[in-house]
């Protein structure tokens, strides 16, 4: 190796040497004549977790810290006390957790009932489009002796209900509830409640909203809107998952592909490598966009 560096930089000098005395370059490019083609697969796409590029951008889920396993785990969310209730909000991670992978939930625990909230924008609004649907679904649960219903709203920038459902009972166990919610409004900086009416103890994790009309119309699916500007270019390759983002900021919060994929509900968050830059400090990857939702929605066949 040192040889071929030796003879390497003597052939460079001697090029030199041998061009000192020219006075004059001239150096002239036809662009319009290419003399080789481009191949056609030499263009395409770079896709990188990065200023939510994937949560808050092509994933299409409107819930921001979903499954509360932010390092603040209220992020996004606020708590509400109405109607003379009084209730405690903890977040709880013990053997009672929905999953080994979601470890943490919310427990509220209702000491007088009124109205109790847990209220969310996701990402900063949520926008809503009239007479569109929103697939809604969360997992809740009784701890122990929770006695009311859940009132499920999607809420204009003015407080104007778009849609709501009811749930008249929980169960002790885990359970998922879903609903399509149809939206009688268009707003841009809507939100998403959940209200307790009941006493007692309830449980809730992994909160979930997305529009109906996703890419190719596939649950836990992408935004239609930017992923047809990605088809439109018509990209021989899009490079997933990206690359600083793969190697994180250490081994611990590496990507590991393994953890993308299977129920969203058991993929484990990873901090965000991403994070504090231009980014908030609570800045995570869900994973719900993993390598499952690549080679059903992102691979260049389907963009045409």
């Amino acid at each position: 190796m040192k040889k071929f560096s030796i003879i390497f930089v003597l052939a460079i000098c001697a090029i030199l040497s041998t061009n000192s005395s020219a006075t004059d370059i001239k150096l002239t490019v036809e662009a319009g004549k290419p003399v080789h083609a481009m191949s056609k697969d030499m263009y395409g796409l770079f896709f990188e977790d990065i200023n939510f590029a994937a949560d808050g951008g092509l994933y299409a889920e409107m819930v921001w810290n979903r499954s509360f396993e932010f390092s603040e785990g209220l992020f996004s969310w606020k708590p509400g006390v109405l109607n003379g209730a009084d209730a405690i909000f903890a977040l709880k991670k013990d053997q009672d957790a929905l999953n080994g992978n979601n470890p943490t939930y919310v427990e509220i625990n209702i000491t007088k009932a009124g109205k109790v909230t847990l209220l969310t924008d996701g990402f900063r609004g949520m926008v809503l489009n009239a007479d569109k649907n929103y697939d809604f679904s969360f997992y809740t649960r009784s701890a122990g002796d929770y006695n009311g219903s859940v009132l499920v709203e999607l809420l204009t920038a003015n407080g104007t209900i778009a849609s709501s459902t009811t749930i008249e009972s929980i169960t002790t166990e885990w359970k998922k509830y879903s609903f399509k919610l149809k939206s009688s409004a268009s707003d841009t900086n809507a939100c998403l409640s959940l209200s307790f009416n009941g006493s007692g103890k309830v449980a809730v994790d992994m909160v979930s909203l997305f529009p109906e009309d996703t890419w190719k119309h596939q649950p836990n699916g992408l935004r239609a809107d930017l992923v047809q500007i990605l088809a439109d270019m018509k990209p021989a390759f899009l490079r997933f998952p990206g690359g600083c983002i793969v190697e994180g900021k250490t081994l611990d919060n590496a990507y590991r592909w393994k953890d993308t994929i299977g129920d969203p509900a058991e993929r484990k968050v990873n901090w965000n490598r991403w994070a504090g830059w231009d980014n908030p400090p609570q800045y995570y990857q869900s994973y719900g966009l993993g390598f499952f939702e690549y080679f059903r929605q992102m691979l260049p066949e389907h963009f045409r």
